[in-house]
């Protein structure tokens, strides 16, 4: 009953989340950001292996098939433990997902011309802040198990005003289901069982750093400065 909770807390989540409407930065705001703090982002402390339960999602009546989202389907694990081996696998994999996000976008605004401060410099007129809401490895119905992230991006000036909101959503489904952003890893980061996921979390592990390029390369479009 506490898998299928926390499962049901997680749908739930994605579902808010899917609500949001992104906020946009006009060309005003960006001319006024010179400085910009990335506030530490937590890296996660469990990574999730799901596999879609196709019995449960027809017993939900929920539409079963390409389309199908987490949200509409009963997720489960095949073997007890199998989540918490996951996590300690990919920990072994020195894997600190927030920490390599906060560097990797860093590195990126400072090549589109921003100047990088520590969180807490005064010279900050801006303050970055990610939020990882969902870190697994899963396959809803069919196809793949790959990685599965939603991640927030939110740009706050100096008194704490939200100028910039954009939800990434990372996912070997490639379906819009009103996030801002859908970014789409390789498919050689997927897997046909859980089993090969568990024996490979090196691969495992670089299917979720691959998000990191992708997410710097969003921001740095998103705030780039008129020449």
């Amino acid at each position: 009953m506490k898998r299928v909770s926390r499962q049901l807390g997680a749908s739930l989540l994605l579902l808010a989340l899917c609500g949001c409407v992104e906020r946009s930065l006009s060309s005003a705001d960006i001319a006024g950001i010179h400085a910009i703090a990335i506030k530490q982002t937590y890296n996660p402390t469990e990574y999730g292996l799901f596999v879609g339960n196709v019995g449960a999602a027809i017993a939900m009546g929920a539409a079963v098939g390409p389309g199908a989202t987490a949200a509409m389907i009963q997720q489960s694990t095949t073997e007890p433990g199998q989540q918490s081996t996951f996590t300690e696998l990919l920990q072994a994999q020195d894997l600190r997902l927030g920490d390599e996000l906060d560097a990797g976008v860093e590195a990126k605004l400072r090549e589109a011309g921003y100047t990088m401060v520590s969180w807490g410099d005064p010279r900050a007129n801006a303050i970055l802040s990610f939020y990882i809401d969902q870190s697994t490895y899963e396959r809803r119905v069919w196809g793949a198990i790959g990685p599965h992230l939603v991640i927030r991006a939110i740009l706050n000036d100096v008194s704490g005003k939200k100028i910039f909101e954009r939800i990434y959503r990372y996912d070997m489904e490639q379906l819009n289901i009103g996030l801002a952003a859908v970014l789409t890893p390789d498919n050689k980061y997927g897997f046909d069982e859980p089993a090969d996921v568990l024996a490979h979390p090196d691969i495992a592990a670089a299917g979720l750093r691959a998000v990191i390029p992708l997410i710097a390369e969003n921001l740095s479009r998103a705030l780039q400065k008129q020449r």
